[in-house]
């Protein structure tokens, strides 16, 4: 697959944005705790009270007060001590991120253990983490891998994606991209949005033998239907391109739109210029001044001179010289060399308008 659209946009306004490789954190293994404070304390919560969402609903889930985190950490404890392994995890999970109390490392890692010979899956997958990141014991990956290897069989899909990356890059285990690709549908077979992705990575790039496009689009459509924004990028740049299955404007349209929606900035650009040439998609230059605004304030380049050009020639709105160089620097300070070539012309007609 090429890595960029080879279509120009009929304005002039630039290339659609093309798809090189998988995101990064596509090709990392998993943490066991995410970065995301508000989200491990309704976690917290609704691993307290099972209950917790339905008597509460969504407005109440959005705010837990400290209080709450409190008592669910002494509710855990109490569980924990009376042998329940779900509790075990959790109250290990509390103690590692000092959640409702004081952060407690090795307290953690002693629960998290008591709940892996309780036959948790959870403690299973975060004591691998442990191993992993030498969070509480020493680091050993290979300690990881079986434990890892035990949740994957237990139908943990975290650990089905973290062996599929440690076997495709060879990250202390032999290197094997068939091995990761079995990892991979397994993860896939369970749900795993991250797991068809990368399976439509290993077809697109060849990894697997020769390229298999229809394959590749194949799973990355599957990783779309589950949710997976990258993969609604990729899926409308397939259909736009052709690539693996039959060209159709319209539907890459709506794919780009849906990738929007989540906030993919490429999909933001290019859908910018669907409704800017009306491919498609009916013509809208306010919509596509609008999308290539919402991309361009997040840093994209090719949005930033797509703007340019629309306040150069006043589509989408009032024209301004003013702002499409202003738009325009922002693109060439980023190396844009359409935008650098457009703001030279610029700055040319402007001294002929002085002379």
């Amino acid at each position: 697959m090429a890595t960029s659209d080879p279509d120009a946009n009929a304005c002039g306004s630039g290339l659609f944005q093309g798809w090189a490789s998988r995101p990064w954190y596509l090709t990392q293994a998993l943490p066991v705790r995410h970065n995301n404070k508000q989200g491990d304390v309704i976690m917290v919560l609704m691993l307290c009270d099972p209950a917790y969402k339905s008597q509460a609903g969504e407005r109440r889930v959005k705010n837990p007060s400290p209080k709450s985190i409190r008592k669910a950490r002494r509710r855990f404890m109490a569980e924990a001590k009376q042998g329940d392994p779900e509790a075990q995890c959790s109250i290990a999970y509390c103690l590692l991120e000092g959640l409702g109390g004081p952060k407690n490392v090795s307290s953690g890692v002693k629960w998290l253990r008591k709940a892996v010979e309780n036959g948790c899956v959870e403690a299973i997958y975060d004591l691998g983490v442990c191993y992993v990141d030498g969070e509480g014991v020493g680091k050993n990956r290979a300690t990881a891998i079986k434990l890892y290897k035990r949740a994957a069989k237990m139908g943990h899909l975290d650990a089905c994606f973290n062996l599929g990356i440690f076997h495709e890059y060879g990250r202390g285990v032999k290197k094997s991209v068939p091995l990761a690709a079995s990892f991979y549908r397994k993860g896939a077979r369970l749900g795993c949005s991250s797991c068809k992705y990368n399976l439509g990575e290993l077809y697109d790039s060849g990894k697997l033998g020769t390229p298999k496009p229809r394959l590749a689009f194949k799973w990355f459509m599957r990783a779309a239907i589950s949710g997976d924004c990258d993969a609604m990028f990729v899926v409308a740049l397939y259909l736009k391109q052709g690539t693996g299955v039959k060209k159709d404007f319209p539907a890459a349209a709506l794919w780009y739109r849906r990738a929007a929606a989540c906030g993919d900035v490429p999909a933001q650009c290019n859908l910018g210029l669907m409704y800017l040439d009306g491919i498609g998609i009916r013509k809208n230059a306010k919509k596509a001044r609008t999308l290539f605004l919402k991309a361009a304030k997040r840093g994209d380049i090719k949005s930033q001179s797509n703007l340019g050009f629309c306040f150069e020639f006043g589509m989408g709105g009032s024209k301004s010289v003013r702002l499409a160089k202003k738009w325009y620097e922002r693109a060439a300070a980023g190396g844009h060399k359409e935008a650098k070539a457009k703001l030279a012309a610029l700055s040319k007609l402007k001294k002929r308008k002085v002379r």
